[in-house]
């Protein structure tokens, strides 16, 4: 008998420590979506032909600080030969504000991307606030967006140089 109360005690005072911990939904969260995306597809204004640059003649800076920005890429696949040879740069959207980066492509010329990030609250608890990318443009060259499907794309830009 005194085994049997032993044990429902035992299991009386585990119940009890775990019902007041309780668990945090948000525990261990470290991002739940990817960066946004910006793609910039670079064309002959002439010829409407891709121009394909080399990505150490590309240099990106911020415009305002005048760093240079890291993580973009270029796309070299010829399974993607619509995006190939476009620049890729991901966009960690933490802070509202309008951005505007110097896009050099060696002697090919410049283009200047800008783009704004909003703050928005959610519903979501463990993420309260969300930052949309919007107003993707370039602002010194002609751009169009590129036509997926029939819809234009606002994150993905060719410009004519």
């Amino acid at each position: 008998m005194k085994q049997f109360v032993l044990f429902f005690l035992t299991l009386l005072t585990a119940f009890i420590s775990c019902k007041k911990t309780g668990t945090n939904p948000c525990e261990g969260l470290l991002n739940e979506t990817q960066p946004t995306q910006i793609i910039v597809k670079f064309i002959n204004k002439q010829t409407k032909e891709t121009l394909l640059v080399d990505a150490a003649k590309i240099k990106i800076t911020d415009k305002r600080s005048g760093n240079l920005i890291a993580g973009w890429s270029v796309y070299n696949r010829a399974s993607e030969s619509m995006l190939n040879g476009a620049i890729s740069i991901p966009v960690f959207s933490e802070s509202a504000g309008v951005y505007q980066y110097n896009m050099q492509l060696g002697d090919i010329g410049t283009a200047i991307l800008s783009y704004q990030i909003d703050r928005k609250e959610t519903d979501n608890p463990c993420r309260p606030f969300s930052y949309p990318v919007n107003d993707v443009k370039i602002v010194n060259q002609p751009f169009d967006y590129l036509e997926q499907n029939g819809k234009p794309n606002p994150r993905i830009l060719v410009v004519s140089l």
